[in-house]
């Protein structure tokens, strides 16, 4: 699909409110676990992997990028897709909220730890960060 092998970085804890991106793609969890994943890059990397995704050049995109956003709403979903189908647990996902914004502010809750893992592709970097609780460990800290 996309035909580029992107590695990783070591996953690291990061501040509530430590991401800077130009693009973010946030997919809520609900179920045995709950939390938030967000998938960050730049816009560069971004009109990359959307063009690669919906096979367009990335001067095609439009004024208010809608387009961009669909596509990265999408790539979003098959990473966290495929990863919710590999958990073993009971598991929703909500649609994807994509933001583009020139380095805008991602806050998470506090109570619970964010881990980010950075990767690096053909197209560009990006990380997914993730603020996940199982419900179970939640349910007995509120006991």
């Amino acid at each position: 699909m996309l035909e580029s092998e992107a590695t990783k970085a070591v996953p690291e804890y990061i501040e509530p409110k430590s991401s800077k991106h130009d693009v973010s793609c946030m997919i809520g969890f609900a179920g045995d676990l709950q939390g938030v994943v967000m998938i960050g890059m730049g816009l560069e990397t971004s009109r990359k992997i959307a063009a690669k995704l919906i096979e367009v050049d990335e001067s095609e995109f439009d004024e208010d990028e809608s387009e961009l956003a669909d596509a990265i709403g999408e790539f979003a979903n098959i990473i966290i897709g495929g990863a919710k189908s590999r958990l073993g647990k009971n598991v929703d996902i909500t649609y994807p909220c994509v933001v583009i914004a020139d380095k805008h502010t991602t806050h998470r809750p506090t109570h619970i730890p964010t881990t980010s893992i950075t990767f690096d592709s053909g197209y560009g970097p990006f990380s997914i960060e993730y603020t996940i609780q199982n419900v179970s460990v939640a349910q007995a800290k509120s006991a």
